[in-house]
């Protein structure tokens, strides 16, 4: 019985033949979608990116398949097609291609154990394809145990969703999605969940270095990816609260300049050595004075890709024992 690890391998390969590379995450993805009998909009929820695109990039490749097996390959009809194409391979019968001058002899015997998995080379680490099914196969498990046991798993489902995160953010799996949104409302948003989970630390939002109370009715309109933002400051505030002493105050500053948003965070923290600041953003570093504190080393990486979707900047400035400050700076057209 065919299963999904050996479609893919399966496909990677044809593909591989036929195009000169292998296929892209959103690929297979689609892949492992059309197998799970998902659809559309859960599949675009595990690429992080919308509907429409996915179903763009699932149309063009249907049509890409089709020609490379020779037979109209469909959302629905794609399972059944690979199973039978891949049964044929194993049988040795040959099937004519509308590509057929360079499917020649692509798999003259096949088995499972032949079939050897070809990847993109993108940049390393979130890249991997084998991380990708590590973290499914964890979270999984992970979900499972949650159902069946009293113990507080959500540590691991967060580290599991982060790495999800953080591998469509790398290289070319995302797919940004720029509309009009009140920055106000999103900050508020957020402050109120992290509130909840940090009720002996506050956090004041303002507007050009003046607060912004509880009653004031503002709007903000600002052109940006709010998948990216909710990931820019859920995460530099989530950290500032980690790192910072009990009772403390936490400033986000919003300033909207030259077609730039600039979100400052201000926290009265630990503070983070001079010489480790470059590799604040490297995925779980643990700051030398830090590592006692709880945490997974991946906030500030997924700060860091999402500052880069949006072509912004993100810099940080910090004293030991005085606090930390991350800047970020974000085109809003």
């Amino acid at each position: 019985m065919m299963n999904i690890e050996v479609a893919i391998n399966l496909v990677n390969k044809l593909y591989f033949e036929a195009k000169g590379q292998p296929i892209n995450s959103i690929q297979t993805n689609l892949l492992r979608g059309v197998w799970f009998n998902q659809s559309y909009e859960e599949i675009a929820d595990n690429c992080y990116c919308s509907m429409s695109n996915i179903k763009m990039i699932g149309s063009t490749f249907w049509t890409e398949l089709s020609q490379i097996l020779g037979e109209r390959v469909t959302k629905k009809t794609a399972r059944a097609i690979l199973e039978n194409y891949y049964q044929e391979r194993k049988t040795g019968k040959v099937r004519k291609s509308l590509l057929n001058h360079q499917q020649k002899d692509i798999f003259p015997s096949i088995n499972e154990t032949q079939i050897e998995p070809t990847f993109p080379k993108l940049d390393p680490w979130f890249s991997s394809e084998i991380l990708w099914r590590m973290t499914e196969r964890l979270d999984t498990c992970l979900r499972t145990l949650t159902s069946t046991s009293s113990n507080n798993l959500s540590p691991l489902i967060s580290l599991s969703e982060k790495l999800k995160l953080l591998y469509c953010l790398n290289g070319q799996n995302y797919s940004l999605n720029r509309t009009y949104l009140d920055i106000i409302d999103i900050c508020r948003h957020i402050i109120h969940d992290l509130t909840i989970q940090f009720p002996h630390q506050t956090i004041i939002l303002s507007l050009f270095n003046e607060p912004i109370l509880s009653e004031y009715d503002l709007t903000v309109n600002t052109l940006m990816d709010k998948k990216l933002i909710d990931n820019i400051l859920k995460y530099l505030l989530a950290n500032a609260l980690q790192y910072s002493h009990p009772n403390s105050t936490i400033t986000l500053d919003i300033n909207i300049e030259d077609q730039q948003a600039i979100f400052t965070v201000i926290d009265q923290g630990i503070g983070i050595p001079n010489d480790e600041l470059e590799q604040v953003f490297q995925p779980f570093y643990c700051g030398s004075n830090a590592c006692k504190k709880s945490g997974d080393g991946l906030g500030l990486t997924i700060v860091e890709k999402s500052v880069r979707w949006h072509q912004g900047e993100i810099s940080v400035s910090s004293q030991i024992e005085k606090g930390s400050i991350f800047t970020v700076v974000l085109p809003v057209v």
